[in-house]
């Protein structure tokens, strides 16, 4: 019975630990991840005709389009948590809901977002539990 569930505990971590790869600089920096879904705790949503894009440098810069103007900050990286911070972007008007999706995506990135990457490294989803956000990438060019 004991080295069944040795058995089943190992089968198990080995499971869990396929789904996804560590968030480290090099498996996300110097690739542009372009926005697929993004959600709020308000019933806020953002799809991937938004043309959001994302991109990390191993220099520890951020930078991306929210789909009308550019951006661009810092970002730290510790374990599992990315952290952008000083974001600056042009001030292009675009519309009324252009400006919405704007204002809640440059605010919901400027949090501590925790990051999951897939096993592939196509897909990395950024999360802050808190304020109920959810936002999910693809690499670019990749398919889903």
């Amino acid at each position: 019975m004991r080295t069944n569930l040795s058995l089943l505990i190992l089968l198990c971590l080995g499971i869990t630990s396929c789904t996804s790869t560590p968030v480290t600089i090099e498996n996300i920096a110097s690739k542009m991840w372009q926005m697929t879904n993004y959600v709020d705790d308000n019933g806020f949503t953002i799809g991937e005709d938004a043309d959001i894009i994302l991109v990390f440098s191993d220099s520890l810069l951020v930078s991306g389009s929210t789909g009308c103007n550019s951006f661009v900050g810092k970002y730290s990286l510790n374990e599992s948590k990315i952290q952008m911070s000083d974001l600056g972007s042009t001030k292009m008007f675009c519309g009324e809901d252009k400006a919405e999706i704007e204002k809640n995506y440059l605010k919901a990135i400027s949090l501590e977002l925790k990051a999951e990457l897939s096993s592939n490294g196509n897909e990395l989803v950024l999360e802050n539990a808190e304020e109920g956000i959810k936002i999910t990438y693809k690499l670019f060019g990749s398919e889903e």
